[in-house]
């Protein structure tokens, strides 16, 4: 799953470490997801606080490919 939360994060200007502070997740969860390499599994938890945090919805920080499924 593509994901935009580095690109989110650097234009909010906060830290990867600051990020998973507030999020309340470790750092090296922050940059497996941000690393859009890895198969990290992202809660809908993490996924909504995460959204909620840089004022955006699920499907813009997510690429969910919900097309696949119609």
């Amino acid at each position: 799953m593509h994901n935009r939360l580095a690109e989110f994060r650097h234009l909010a200007g906060i830290s990867q470490e600051n990020l998973a502070i507030v999020i309340g997740v470790s750092v090296a969860y922050i940059r497996k997801i941000e690393s859009n390499k890895s198969k990290t599994n992202v809660t809908i938890n993490i996924a909504y606080k995460l959204a909620k945090y840089f004022n955006t919805d699920i499907e813009t920080l997510f690429d969910l490919d919900l097309d696949k499924y119609q």
